[in-house]
This record gives structure tokens, C-alpha cells and sequence, in this order.
């Protein structure tokens, strides 16, 4: 990676002009490198920048894995349409019962109805006398 010579950005590969401050990218043969971190100009065949001890050439990238040839999905083979089949009458659900109250509400309805039998029953003593 080649640096700008004039503010010592990272330049990318065949660009005339530097991103950063515009300046023109020298297309010759010497190239100067720059620390990435102080922007100090380093020597030819230098590791590390001498002004910050920076480690300017970096471990190799591993090369990226081959990409396996995709295999060719098999195509299915045309299949006439098959006939719908006759779908059967569906079994009407049977018809829902009174309402489900349990052993409680059983009880209750029984007291609800025995006190109404029993006011009842005063009314028709109350009226007698």
C-alpha cells in the first residue's frame, strides 16, 4: 500500500489525486511509505516507524478459500396434473350443550332458587295477617 507524499494518507490502487488533501499522487517508480500511525516517513524495508514504533508491514492476509463449483440442481421431471380428489362432506359438530357451570355453580343456582322460594313463602304469611 503506497502513502500520499504530502500528509501521508493511505492512498488506494491507481489514483491520481490523495483523498485527503488533494494533492497529486507521484505515478513514478520511488514511492515513500508513511507511518499509518504518526504519518512519520519511514525508511525503505522498514517494520516498525522509528518515531512511534508502529508495525508498519503487517502479518500476510491468508489467501481466500476456493469457492466450490455450485452443482447443478437436477430439474424435476414434468409431471401431469393430478386430479383433485373429492374432498369428503365434513361431519357437521355437534350442537353445544347448556353452559357447563360444574358442582359449584349447581350449588349456588340451588341456594338462588331456595331463597326465592323462601321469600315468597313470607310474602304469602305476611299477606295473611
Amino acid at each position: 500500500m503506497t502513502y500520499c507524499e504530502n500528509c501521508g494518507a493511505p492512498l488506494g490502487e491507481n489514483v491520481k489525486f490523495c483523498g485527503q488533501c488533494g494533492a497529486p499522487v507521484n505515478t513514478g517508480t520511488k514511492t515513500r511509505k508513511y507511518c499509518k500511525n504518526c504519518h512519520t516517513e519511514l525508511e525503505p524495508g522498514a517494520i516498525f516507524c522509528p518515531e512511534c514504533g508502529y508495525r508498519v508491514v503487517s502479518d500476510p492476509e491468508p489467501a481466500p478459500a476456493p469457492k466450490p463449483d455450485p452443482k447443478p440442481e437436477p430439474k424435476p421431471d414434468p409431471k401431469p396434473d393430478p386430479k383433485p380428489e373429492p374432498k369428503p362432506n365434513p361431519v357437521p359438530a355437534p350442537a353445544p350443550r347448556g353452559k357447563k357451570t360444574g358442582c359449584l355453580g349447581t350449588i349456588v343456582k340451588w341456594i338462588f332458587w331456595f331463597l326465592i322460594f323462601m321469600f315468597i313463602l313470607w310474602l304469602v304469611t305476611m299477606a295473611g295477617k
